[in-house]
């Protein structure tokens, strides 16, 4: 649901027709994602004779769940990228996750994350290679955009 809502902005009659579940689902799901600000109301609709419809759209184009997993359909080779550097990160804390005896398990903790971090930017030419690639081919299909932190 939130896919579509990334690339078109629909009411709830036609997130029903696209996914081919039932209306009051549909309204379940779109009343939830919009109190968790996942997704936002933009605009009603009348048709003459008809009810008053509103349209919704995503609240961001990308969004990332507890996974680190990104749920955007349009940036898959992005999130590939995404999850190889979070699985290094946490085959190293998933091998160093034992904490030893008489050692403070916060103090652990941050040093597990820490060399994981280091050992996963120690390549930074092949993360940026990679990132490049994918950031050049994004490009492609926009043009003359000011980005925000550039």
């Amino acid at each position: 649901m939130v896919e579509l809502l990334i690339k078109n902005e629909l009411t709830p009659l036609d997130l029903m027709k696209k996914l081919n579940k039932p209306i009051l689902a549909v309204w379940k799901r779109v009343n939830d994602m919009e109190n968790a600000g996942i997704i936002k109301f933009v605009r009603q609709k009348k048709k003459i004779g008809g009810p008053v419809l509103r349209i919704y759209r995503s609240s961001a184009v990308i969004f990332i769940d507890e996974d680190f997993s990104f749920l955007n359909g349009s940036i898959i080779p992005v999130a590939s990228v995404w999850k190889d550097l979070n699985r290094e990160i946490f085959k190293y804390i998933d091998d160093n996750n034992e904490i030893p005896n008489g050692i403070d398990p916060i103090d652990y903790a941050s040093l597990v994350f820490i060399k994981s971090l280091k050992i996963v930017m120690s390549k930074p030419d092949e993360i940026l290679r990679k990132l490049s690639m994918l950031e050049e081919s994004a490009e492609k299909g926009i043009k003359d955009i000011k980005m925000k932190g550039q």
